[in-house]
């Protein structure tokens, strides 16, 4: 009877949610082992896709680290320079305006026998590159935009002549080296002042005659602002024919200071460099003025001036290295 009853309640208490059983009084208390397993899809799902993560970070820490990407080829810099002969440039809006000469050689000097002692022995002279020359003598308003920026201290007079295009005059060898510094600063290139044989070279443009538009005087009408039709003043740059190497007013118009110290043609080099012995000589001056008689403005005539004095027919030229 009693192994009935026991039964019976067994059957009941399975029918009972455990709750209700708890509140009867009965321990329902499952000991760990005897717990339901959860299903076997829900439960082990997470426990591989963690193992799997784990594996992957193991891979990617072992393997070789990535290769970056190849740089791109390198181009090489864009050449401004060298220009082509005969190319007119300039560097900026108030720079003088410069014509690439070539490199060559050329025979300097007096090749007639018509000045002396001064411009002898003729010697050979070899330009070894490029280089460029202003096309015309510097000019007021390139010399007054120097003196605005502050790079020139000296604002010359012009006699009443005008300014503008007309050569600067009134400016002396260490106020011509003060504008060509100023231009080098202002532009980042290399100015400077032509040595006396690059000016003889660029003035001569191929030529071997008395000047570069003949041998005869009366051709400089053509080419030159001089004591025949000068008109005791100076001209604007330009108005008269240019030379072969396309620079205007090489006779004329102004003198034209160089880098050179006045010396013996003895020791002139032979390379197209300047010759100088020290800042205090005399300074070459080339190419005769407006007030110049034709022999004056020989090709190979050779002036030279302290290098502080200022005068209404002296001016300059300039180049820049290449």
């Amino acid at each position: 009877m009693r192994s009935v009853v026991l039964a019976l309640l067994v059957v009941v208490l399975g029918l009972m949610p455990s709750a209700q059983a708890a509140t009867h009084g009965i321990d329902v208390t499952l000991k760990a082992s005897e717990a339901p397993a959860a299903s076997g899809a829900s439960s082990a799902a997470p426990a591989r896709v963690k193992t799997n993560k784990l594996k992957q970070q193991k891979q990617l820490a072992d393997a070789d680290p990535p290769k970056p990407p190849a740089p791109p080829p390198v181009k090489p810099a864009v050449k401004v320079f060298p220009k082509e002969v005969g190319e007119v440039f300039r560097d900026c809006f108030d720079c003088p305006r410069m014509v690439v000469i070539p490199a060559g050689g050329f025979r300097m000097g007096d090749l007639n026998d018509d000045a002396g002692k001064d411009a002898k022995p003729a010697h050979d002279v070899t330009i070894p590159r490029p280089f460029a020359v202003g096309r015309y003598e510097v000019t007021f308003s390139e010399w007054d935009a120097c003196v605005s920026a502050g790079g020139c201290g000296h604002s010359p007079e012009d006699r009443g002549w005008g300014r503008d295009s007309r050569p600067v005059i009134y400016v002396s060898w260490n106020d011509a080296k003060e504008y060509v510094d100023w231009l080098s600063r202002k532009t980042g290139q290399e100015y400077r002042l032509l040595s006396e044989s690059e000016w003889e070279y660029a003035a001569r443009a191929g030529t071997d005659t008395k000047w570069n538009c003949g041998n005869k005087w009366d051709c400089l009408g053509d080419v030159a602002w001089y004591a025949g039709n000068g008109e005791s003043m100076t001209h604007p740059v330009g108005e008269k024919g240019a030379n072969g190497f396309g620079l205007y007013d090489m006779h004329g118009n102004v003198w034209e200071w160089v880098e050179d110290c006045k010396l013996k043609y003895s020791s002139a080099p032979a390379d197209g460099s300047a010759a100088t012995i020290s800042e205090a000589c005399y300074r070459v001056n080339r190419g005769g003025s407006w007030y110049s008689n034709p022999k004056i403005l020989l090709m190979f005539f050779r002036n030279g001036n302290n290098p502080i004095v200022r005068d209404n027919g002296l001016g300059f030229r300039i180049a820049r290295t290449l």
